[in-house]
């Protein structure tokens, strides 16, 4: 599951950057998928990633 997760998120992080150039007010989005993505590399426990 970690693996699938891990694959999603590296393939949309390109668009979600390119949303962020265009439009500022979803920077938050991008840091926290940026930090969830983070946590999945190096295998942090995933049930302390708060995703609300």
């Amino acid at each position: 599951m970690l693996i699938e997760c891990e694959n999603c998120l590296t393939d949309f992080m390109p668009v979600i950057k390119l949303i962020v150039d265009d439009y500022p007010e979803y920077a938050h989005v991008y840091e926290k998928m940026a930090s969830v993505l983070e946590a999945v590399q190096i295998h942090e426990d995933v049930s302390l990633i708060e995703f609300a």
